[in-house]
Formats: structure tokens, sequence, C-alpha cells
């Protein structure tokens, strides 16, 4: 599970998905899920590749590889896939691939090579609703992966199938307090305008300090991130550098390789000829009285 703040949402997600953000719309997408106008039309193929280098306590560098691409066009479809470069044994590299379609209102998700591709369609959202929401997708292998309420132990009523997420518009317990807290201090810098690959940019250093003992940590934890994004309109903020220092993880850099501004065919959004399609779709519910008040 992994969580991030938007103002005052606290998000928490299984890992692979993407969840609608209460009160907000991203991109050309609307609250439904459905294409909205397009003031201002993006089309781009980006392509980037990524090193990790992470320094054992002996000495020994241990480097891996990866490369990536996102693409959109000017309907608001837009699409990312991943590849680790570096395997074992000889075997072929994996690529995953996650596509946002607000034209269909669906999200899909597969990997090469595979067989099968997943398509959830994402059904409306209201915000005003409730505090807290759980999100879900059916079919579900059983009702056993439905969220529960505390009192019953049975399935929330009107939620019948697998939990995904879930969002709280208000945190004002202790536990999703404790989320929320934040645990280091940072430092924004502003690196002033380049250009990468001919395209005009603008750059951000940001330093983070965890304090001795948020973490276990006998001493001051700093991690620095420089990121440098595309200043024009298309593509409109588009990541085109990062370098990430970080005492736990090692260096990563990312740099753009390659950059089309064509619009991509609409087959690039598309599940590979032959795969097996499974279709779901994701709901929202009022939280369980489980998720309202997290562990403390």
């Amino acid at each position: 599970m992994r969580g991030s703040i938007c103002g005052a949402l606290v998000l928490i997600v299984a890992a692979g998905w993407t969840l609608p953000v209460l009160g907000q719309t991203e991109g050309n997408q609307t609250a439904n899920g459905k294409a909205a106008p397009n003031n201002s039309p993006q089309h781009y193929t980006a392509e980037f590749k990524t090193t990790e280098v992470r320094t054992l306590a002996d000495g020994t560098t241990i480097t891996t590889e990866s490369t990536s691409v996102m693409a959109a066009d000017s309907k608001g479809r837009s699409i990312v896939s991943d590849t680790g470069l570096t395997t074992s044994g000889g075997q072929k590299p994996t690529t995953w691939v996650s596509v946002t379609d607000p034209v269909a209102g669906t999200q899909a998700s597969w990997t090469s090579p595979g067989t099968r591709a997943t398509v959830t369609q994402m059904h409306a959202h209201r915000s005003d609703q409730s505090d807290c929401f759980v999100f879900f997708v059916t079919p579900a292998n059983s009702t056993l992966e439905a969220p529960k309420e505390t009192e019953t132990a049975e399935p929330a009523r009107g939620v019948v199938g697998k939990l995904v997420g879930a969002m709280v518009k208000d945190p004002s317990n202790p536990g999703w307090k404790r989320i929320m807290q934040e645990k280091s201090n940072t430092v924004v810098e502003d690196l002033g305008s380049a250009t990468i690959q001919g395209i005009p940019a603008r750059g951000e250093r940001i330093t983070r300090t965890t304090p001795t003992g948020v973490d276990g940590n006998d001493r001051p934890l700093v991690n620095t991130e420089e990121i440098w994004r595309s200043t024009g309109s298309n593509p409109k903020s588009l990541r085109l550098r990062r370098v990430s220092e970080d005492p736990q993880f090692g260096k990563s850099t990312t740099e753009l390789m390659n950059l089309s501004l064509d619009e991509p065919d609409l087959s690039t959004f598309q599940p590979p000829e032959g795969y097996e399609i499974v279709t779901q779709e994701m709901h929202s519910a009022p939280c369980p009285n489980a998720l309202k008040t997290p562990a403390q």
C-alpha cells in the first residue's frame, strides 16, 4: 500500500491501481471519467532511460537500467510503459503497460510478454456523499474480498467486490493525522531555465532532510531530487530529467532520450492483438467503519 496527500485528502491505494481524486480532474478527464473539452491539445511520444546505482556497505555497486515510454494524444488518452533491462538467466525483459482513456472512461493494463489485458470501466464518483470512500472492482473472485463492517464482520452494505483503495476527505482522527504527518523538512530551490534535447525547460532542486530518530536513523538523512520539466504548451510540464540521490536507495538518473510531437496512432493505446481482454468495473461506496478509524 502507498499513501499520498492532495490538499486535505489522504489516498491509500493498492499497488498497480490509479484512483480518481476527489474534487479534481486530471488532464482532459472529467469527474465521471469521460473526455472534457480540450483547450490545449497535447500529442507526443517520449522515450526515457533510467539508471540506478546503489552502493553497498563494502563498496560494491549494483547498477540497474530500465526504459520507459510515455505518450499522449489530443483526445487525452495516455500510456506509460516501463521495461526492466536487467534480468537474470537470460530472461526476456518484461514491460508493464498502463493506459488511461478518458474518451471511453477506462483504464487498462497488461504486460509484455503476456496473454491477458485488464480493462476497467471507471464509474462516476460524487465527492460530496461522504468524508471517506472505498473503491472496489467487480467482478471479484469472492465476497470475502469485499471490505468488512467492524461490528458485523459482513461485507459492507452495497459493496460486493475486490477492495483496491480508500480515500478520506476530512482526516480528523489521530490515525489519519499520523499518516499525514510530514516526516522530513523540505527546501525547494529554483534552478532556472535550460534546454534539454532542444526543449525549453525549468528546473528545481528539492532537498528533504529526515531528522534524527524519525526512521530509526542516528543522524539526519538528506535526500536531494533535481527535476526539469518542459515549459511549452506541447508537451506541457513533461518531466524531461530527474536525478535523485538518497542515502538508503542510492542514485537514480532518468533522462529523455527521444521525443516525437506527432499524434500517436490509436492502436498505441490498445492491448496487443491476440490478448485476452478481462473486463471489470470500478465503483465507490462510503467507507466501512474499519477504514474510517485506522489502527493506532
